[in-house]
C-alpha cells in the first residue's frame, strides 16, 4: 500500500535526505577526528569535542537552512510534549499543586506558540534573502509572500491571549484562578472548610483540565494544517521536485 506523506513530513523527509548528501562525505573524510570528538563528549574527557575544518560554502548555506528548520520542528514536539504533560498530575511534591501544574504548562504552551510564530516568520525571510541575489528570488517570494499573512492571522487568537510577549503581560484564565483559591482553602488546614470544598475542588480541577486539554489538541490539530500548507510552500521553491535536492543560491558552489 502506498503511504501518502503529509506536507510537513514530506519536508522534514526532503530536509533529512538532504542532511545526510551533504554530511555524510564530510563525515566520511574525517572519520578518525569524528570518532575522537564523539568519545571525548560522551565521556567529557576534557579534549576537544569539534573538529577544526573549514566549512564549504553550500555546507555553510545548508547549516542556516537546517538549524532553522529543527528550531521550527523543535517548537512543534514542544507543542505536542505539553499535550501530554497537561492531561496527567505526576508529583507526589506538596509544594507543586494541581492548579499551579496546569497553569505552567499552559503558560508554557503559548509562549512556545509565539515563539514557533516568530521562527516561522523568520526562517521565510531567512529563505528569501538567501536568494536576493538569484534567478529564483521572484519565483520564491511570490510563494512564500502569502505565507506571512497566513501564519500571523492563524495564530493570532492563540498569542493574543498571552499578549504579544511574555514580558508584556503574563497569561491569566479565570478558572485558573478559582482553582487556585480552592486550592488554598483545601489545604488551610480548616477540617469544615476542607471538607465541604474537596469533591468540588475535585470536578472543578478535572473539568477545568479535560477543557484545557481538548483546546490544545484542537490547536495542535489545526497547527499540523498551517504547516502542511506552510511545509508546501517552501517544498515548491526550494526543493528540485525531480531530484529531491536542496536549490542551492548560484553565489554558494554546490559540491
Amino acid at each position: 500500500m502506498e503511504i501518502i506523506f503529509e506536507d510537513w513530513d514530506k519536508l522534514q523527509f526532503l530536509m533529512t535526505e538532504e542532511a545526510q548528501r551533504i554530511i555524510k562525505p564530510g563525515v566520511d573524510e574525517n572519520w578518525d577526528d569524528v570518532g575522537k570528538a564523539m568519545r571525548n563528549t560522551l565521556f567529557d574527557t576534557g579534549s576537544p569535542t569539534i573538529i577544526e575544518k573549514k566549512a564549504k560554502r553550500n555546507e555553510l548555506y545548508f547549516g542556516k537552512i537546517f538549524k532553522g528548520f529543527l528550531e521550527i520542528d523543535s517548537s512543534i514536539r514542544t507543542l505536542k510534549d505539553i499535550e501530554i504533560y497537561i492531561a496527567s498530575f505526576p508529583y507526589h511534591n506538596k509544594t507543586i499543586t494541581k492548579p499551579r501544574h496546569l497553569r505552567y504548562h499552559l503558560e508554557n504552551y503559548f509562549n512556545e506558540i509565539y515563539l514557533l510564530k516568530e521562527r516561522l516568520i523568520a526562517y521565510l525571510t531567512t529563505v528569501g534573502k538567501s536568494f536576493k541575489k538569484d534567478d529564483r528570488h521572484q519565483i520564491i517570494l511570490s510563494k512564500t509572500k502569502p505565507i506571512f499573512n497566513i501564519v500571523r492571522e492563524s495564530l493570532k487568537s492563540i498569542v493574543d491571549t498571552r499578549g504579544s510577549h511574555v514580558h508584556v503581560v503574563r497569561f491569566n484564565d479565570n478558572d485558573l484562578d478559582r482553582l487556585e483559591m480552592m486550592e488554598l482553602l483545601v489545604a488551610s488546614g480548616s477540617a469544615d472548610i476542607s471538607n465541604a470544598l474537596v469533591n468540588y475542588y475535585k470536578f472543578t480541577y478535572t473539568k477545568i483540565r479535560r477543557k484545557w486539554k481538548n483546546t490544545i489538541t484542537n490547536n495542535n490539530k489545526a497547527l499540523r494544517q498551517l504547516l502542511n500548507i506552510y511545509a508546501k510552500a517552501l517544498i515548491e521553491v526550494i526543493f528540485d521536485d525531480k531530484t529531491g535536492k536542496l536549490f542551492y543560491p548560484k553565489n554558494i558552489i554546490n559540491t
